[in-house]
Formats: C-alpha cells, sequence, structure tokens
C-alpha cells in the first residue's frame, strides 16, 4: 500500500489547498499547469476542491503535480503524510536572479571550474 493510498480526507484536502496556493503563487490557470506536463483541470479540479466522490489521483499523477508546480520529486506525498512541498530553487525564480548569481549558479554546476567570462563581465556594459 502506498503512501497516498493511505492518506485521509484531510491529507487529501491539504494537498488541494496547497496545490491551490502554489499555482496562485506561480500566477499559473489550470490550463498552465496541464501545458507545464500537469493532470488535466478536471484532475486538478478534483484534487484543489477535495472531491472525494472521484478515485483519489495516482502516483503518477502526483510526480505530474510536483514537476509542473516546480515542486522537488516526491513533494505531492510528503504534503499526504503531513510534511511540506519543497520547491525547486527555492534560492528564487531564474526570473529574478541577477546576470552574475546566474554566472554564479552556471560555475557552481560546473564544479567550481574556470569561468573567465565572470571577471570580464560588467553588468553595466552591452550583453555578452
Amino acid at each position: 500500500m502506498t503512501e497516498a493510498t493511505k492518506a485521509t480526507g484531510e491529507q487529501w484536502g491539504r494537498l488541494g489547498r496547497m496545490v491551490r496556493a502554489r499555482r496562485e503563487e506561480l500566477k499559473l490557470s489550470q490550463a498552465e499547469v496541464q501545458e507545464a506536463g500537469g493532470p488535466s483541470d478536471v484532475i486538478q479540479s478534483r484534487i484543489e476542491n477535495n472531491d472525494g466522490t472521484k478515485p483519489r489521483p495516482r502516483g503518477s499523477t502526483l510526480r505530474m503535480l510536483d514537476a509542473a508546480l516546480r515542486w522537488e520529486p516526491g513533494s505531492a506525498i510528503d504534503i499526504l503524510t503531513g510534511g511540506s512541498p519543497t520547491p525547486i530553487g527555492t534560492a528564487g525564480s531564474i526570473r529574478d536572479a541577477s546576470d552574475m548569481e546566474l554566472l554564479a549558479e552556471v560555475q557552481r554546476r560546473m564544479g567550481g571550474g574556470s569561468f573567465p567570462h565572470r571577471d570580464a563581465y560588467d553588468p553595466k556594459g552591452p550583453p555578452l
């Protein structure tokens, strides 16, 4: 028996509230969540409204929610078991990052290797 199948109605309600809050935080419609790889708008409505008259979502649906809502894998299950979701890139949105922050992140992901353009970069100058 999976964690999702053991969840109570109250836990599913909590998931629904958190899914809606995250979708609204990201300023996404249900259609946009679906376009991002999430479940259909019908399934999202069932989850957000805790419609217990239909079968509960499967693990694959929960994984789709994680991806589309930009949560780390397993976050939806974490919510069902009383935990909290982990947003991907909790340091902030890539859209909010400065050029220097993006360059630093690229360098970090490269294992700290040389990145000579960083030292020559002038944020007030023309784009590289």
